[in-house]
């Protein structure tokens, strides 16, 4: 009898299960139905990110001093894969031992120390404006944390800096503790929503920035306006609203590691070799400063992967797959070719569209390597009348070895190109060499040129026109190296401006091709070929 009773109990199990499954088969299959079921379960139950990675769990290299480093701040994001930079500031020449001049009401100078002035920004404010150009070209690039060493005083004051970083950078742009603490109702400190809610993932600080000032008075007495603030202030343990740490290196530091245990994010500076970089990697650090930028040249100090994306997993390096990326607008030139503007013929390595007779600009962020760069590597946009090597053409173009943005023009077939140099580009104390913003107006049914440049991608300056007697409808970016070898470049945000609209370029876009002697040469999306 029980046996039977049992075997009763399990047919009718069987056919609930069973009317269930049908049920659901018929809600999947209806499209609308579906679709509003995703919709109630996607309120309820958020999606798992992309990459299950938290903020708190990456680790990369980050530029000590960035200001002064021989690779721009750009050259840095974009080409060193950098996400983590650092400005020193202060509200007058010679803080804190004397006081030699005051920065502008609401602006900050930007130099290390009175023994140490060198410096590729005289004010804070241009490097808000560079930054805001750079997020405008690569909207959805992962977060970019910005580290200060600042001092106020009655005319720069913390309420005052907030004021300036939003004039600039809109606050939807800033990952805020305020935002923090909305992710976990009912906490009452940073540490606290830390510690509750956890870090947000990767994916929700797409396009974010986050800014981190070491001066405690930033946030008040005892970091007491910390929720209120912009920006987050680094601390210690006993601090309730400091969540990140910053620290000099030290060999066999057990801080670092402390700190990631806890599940804050800690910064170390001086990590300058080989050896500091691997030893302060093992202590668990997040953000390595080191001044040994250069990614070619250093490859020790690079935690990008196999597509340029930026970061790596302290723990778990399988988290982050090799071929994870960025998303960016990014076209890579790589050439091995004899050079542009030095001969009556060219050698370098075109992608190129035949252009209509639309009056029209095209423009680009281009970022080469800077330091330990070939003297003749050039990357620029040019229109040429044809493919031959010695046409007529004319080229904005951004030189790899600390010379200014400059346009070359070959007026007449076979003639020797002219160069204009481009030295009054950028505001007061911003290096010639650091203006990678490039533009080509195209007018006259394809006859006239205007090139244009600019430091940060909003305040641009002519440079050169010229009208050719014949169409240049061969238009497009290209790259050129010289004797020594070959040479990359990377074309951020490539797009042309007309009448008909905004056009954003990929490879697939333009036609490639190798003008006059180039040995080899590959062209591609992203950052690296693959």
């Amino acid at each position: 009898m029980k046996k039977l009773l049992l075997f009763s109990i399990i047919i009718v199990l069987t056919l609930i299960c069973g009317c269930s499954s049908s049920e659901k088969s018929k809600v999947i299959d209806d499209p609308i139905i579906y679709a509003e079921q995703k919709t109630i379960i996607s309120e309820n139950e958020p999606a798992e990110p992309a990459l299950d990675v938290r903020y708190n769990e990456i680790r990369l290299k980050a530029s000590h001093n960035s200001y002064q480093r021989s690779e721009s701040i750009i050259d840095q994001l974009v080409y060193h894969r950098l996400r983590a930079i650092e400005y020193d500031l202060h509200a007058n020449f010679g803080d804190p031992v004397v006081k030699l001049g005051a920065a502008p009401d609401g602006d900050w100078l930007v130099y290390h120390h009175i023994a140490d002035p060198i410096t590729n920004f005289k004010y804070f404010s241009d490097a808000l404006s560079q930054l805001k150009g750079f997020h405008e070209i690569l909207p959805e690039h992962e977060v970019i944390t910005v580290f200060f060493d600042i001092t106020f005083d009655e005319k720069h004051t913390p309420a005052r800096f907030d004021e300036l970083i939003s004039s600039y950078i809109p606050k939807e742009w800033i990952f805020t503790p305020a935002d923090l603490m909305q992710r976990c109702p009912g906490a009452k400190s940073l540490k606290e929503a830390v510690d509750s809610c956890g870090w947000p993932y990767l994916e929700e600080l797409t396009g974010k920035f986050i800014f981190v000032p070491t001066e405690a008075s930033y946030a008040g007495e005892n970091r007491s306006n910390a929720l209120d603030m912009l920006c987050f202030v680094t601390g210690g343990f006993s601090d309730d609203n400091a969540i990140f740490f910053n620290m000099e290196y030290k060999k066999n530091d057990p801080e670092p590691t402390k700190v990631f245990e806890a599940g804050y994010v800690s910064r170390v500076y001086y990590a300058d070799s080989a050896e500091k970089f691997a030893d302060a990697k093992n202590q668990k650090a997040n953000f390595i400063a080191i001044n040994s930028m250069n990614s070619i040249e250093y490859p020790w100090s690079n935690t990008f992967n196999s597509t340029g994306y930026p970061f790596e997993c302290i723990d778990g390096h399988e988290l982050i797959p090799d071929d994870y990326a960025e998303k960016a607008a990014l076209i890579g030139i790589e050439s091995d070719s004899e050079g542009l503007g030095i001969s009556k013929k060219d050698s370098f390595t075109f992608l190129y569209e035949q252009a209509s007779t639309d009056d029209a600009s095209i423009s680009a962020l281009i970022s080469v390597p800077d330091s330990f760069s070939h003297s003749g590597a050039n990357a620029f946009i040019m229109a040429r009348e044809s493919l031959s090597a010695s046409s007529p053409y004319f080229a904005v173009v951004r030189p790899a070895s600390f010379l200014p943005l400059s346009v070359l023009i070959r007026k007449s077939q076979g003639r020797l190109p002219e160069l204009i140099p481009g030295l009054d580009l950028a505001p007061d104390g911003i290096p010639w060499h650091d203006v990678p913003f490039v533009k080509l107006a195209v007018l006259n049914n394809c006859k006239t040129f205007i090139a244009y440049g600019s430091f940060d991608g909003q305040n641009w300056k002519e440079m050169a026109r010229h009208t050719f007697a014949s169409p240049l409808n061969f238009q497009g970016i290209g790259s050129s190296s010289d004797i020594s070898g070959s040479f990359k470049a990377l074309f951020a945000g490539t797009r042309k401006s007309s009448a008909r609209g905004v056009k954003n370029y990929t490879i697939a876009d333009f036609t490639r091709q190798d003008i006059g002697s180039v040995k080899s040469s590959r062209v591609f999306d992203g950052v690296f070929a693959r």
